[in-house]
């Protein structure tokens, strides 16, 4: 490999309303002919990326592009604490064809702040098998930077992939318009389930969040503490964990305990539960989305039935739900493995359709979810019905028609025990995780 010409850059990278953090002191050296080191200082917490730019082009600097920046260890694309850190970068493994000499490269870091990291966060699930001192949770700035890309088969076994959702201060309109085909109003109740009424509000939210971009898997489930049928990964490792025994469910008693309920108790979990121990190993609040935040990010800036900006053409088959769903239509009658089908706009797979998801929102069938007056601002709200244990599902399954795999369509569930047993668990019930847009 040639020399490079390199130069350094530092940069700041935070919301408008995020004080920066500073990085300074930046240092880039090859240290040798296949790898680059850079060293830098930071004056608070932060997480660390890097990119790379060139003047290939002439005068304008521009990025060398995230399939060329893939290979990279030390403190970047991690929580940094304070003080003088370096990375490495083998553009040996990376670059190959790309540094003829005629032409400089820039090494840029980028500090992003604890409370507005960068868009995608990826946990290694592997815990009991990551060498001492290696990273659990990694952030990356686009899809494209994640290695080997987010639709690479690990990212539904072995790593769990979550996508930013920017929503803090935004205000969208929840639920379905009138005379939207497959709503309660024009179906009325369709296979034995009473659809929760889907009336509108404007809801505006208070904070960004993570969303998984898939359902969790059966194998995901296999690493937490052994909660899930091992029995049911084998041949299945990628396809949704789903309400029965064989199929690697996790009951809401494995899943979140019932020591706390919400809302009361925010998004306090035991310890002896699945959330409890990914909490533990990772520090991370992970949970379950409240349903304006599942249905904010299915909607992806859309207000149509569909994130695709279409409405179903039929309560029961719909052939323009085929390309994003598996439903009743054309499933087969069973789940299949994960992202298979065209996501929406923020990357998110299988939010209708495959499994419907469990949310944190208590609530029962038939009951408006926040009062009656639909001009209401609400601010990240949740069902506050306190009386009772059901809970919120949503995004329809492979077995049910098409007017269930809505944006706006959701029902309770009910019968979340207060003792370690069976409970109601149904094909079809999956979940998809959550958690704060804070660095850990």
């Amino acid at each position: 490999m040639k020399n490079l010409a390199i130069a350094t850059a530092a940069i700041a990278a935070a919301s408008a309303a995020v004080a920066a953090p500073t990085v300074s002191n930046v240092s880039t050296t090859q240290a040798s002919s296949q790898t680059v080191k850079v060293s830098y200082t930071l004056d608070e917490a932060a997480v660390v990326t890097l990119d790379v730019l060139t003047n290939a082009t002439g005068e304008v600097w521009a990025s060398i592009g995230a399939d060329n920046i893939k290979t990279l260890w030390g403190d970047v694309n991690v929580l940094v604490q304070p003080g003088t850190h370096t990375l490495y970068w083998a553009p040996e493994k990376d670059w190959i064809e790309n540094h003829p000499g005629t032409y400089d490269v820039q090494a840029a870091v980028k500090a992003w702040a604890v409370t507005a990291p960068p868009d995608y966060m990826v946990v290694d699930l592997r815990f009991d098998e990551l060498r001492a001192g290696a990273p659990k949770v990694r952030y990356f700035e686009t899809a494209e930077q994640v290695p080997d890309g987010v639709t690479d088969i690990k990212y539904k076994t072995d790593f769990l992939v979550m996508r930013k959702i920017h929503a803090k201060g935004m205000t969208y309109r929840m639920g379905s318009p009138s005379g939207e085909i497959g709503a309660p109003s024009t179906s009325g109740t369709i296979d034995s389930w009473d659809l929760a009424k889907e009336r509108t509000y404007h809801v505006t939210f208070t904070n960004d969040f993570y969303l998984g971009i898939y359902e969790v898997t059966r194998k995901q489930n296999a690493y937490w503490l052994g909660y899930g049928n091992q029995s049911a990964v084998s041949g299945y490792e990628a396809y949704p964990s789903e309400g029965e025994n064989n199929k690697g469910f996790l009951h809401w008693y494995n899943m979140r305990g019932t020591a706390y309920m919400w809302p009361g108790d925010g998004h306090q979990v035991p310890e002896a539960c699945m959330l409890g121990e990914l909490r533990k190993r990772t520090g991370i609040e992970f949970d379950l989305p409240l349903e304006a935040q599942w249905e904010f990010a299915c909607r992806a800036g859309t207000e149509t039935a569909l994130y695709t900006g279409e409405n179903l053409t039929a309560p029961g088959t719909s052939a323009n739900l085929d390309a994003i769903a598996w439903y009743k239509g054309n499933s087969g009658s069973t789940a299949h493995e994960v992202g298979l089908k065209q996501p929406n706009a923020f990357g998110l797979y299988d939010m209708l359709g495959n499994v419907c998801e469990y949310c944190l929102d208590r609530r029962r069938d038939g009951q408006y979810p926040f009062g009656n007056a639909e001009s209401q601002a609400l601010v990240e709200p949740g069902w506050q019905d306190t009386t009772n244990s059901n809970r919120g599902l949503r995004g329809g399954h492979y077995k049910q028609n098409a007017q269930f795999c809505r944006a706006a369509a959701g029902y309770a569930y009910s019968g979340i025990s207060t003792s370690n047993s069976d409970g109601p668990r149904y094909a079809g019930w999956g979940f998809r995780l959550w958690a704060p847009a804070i660095a850990k």
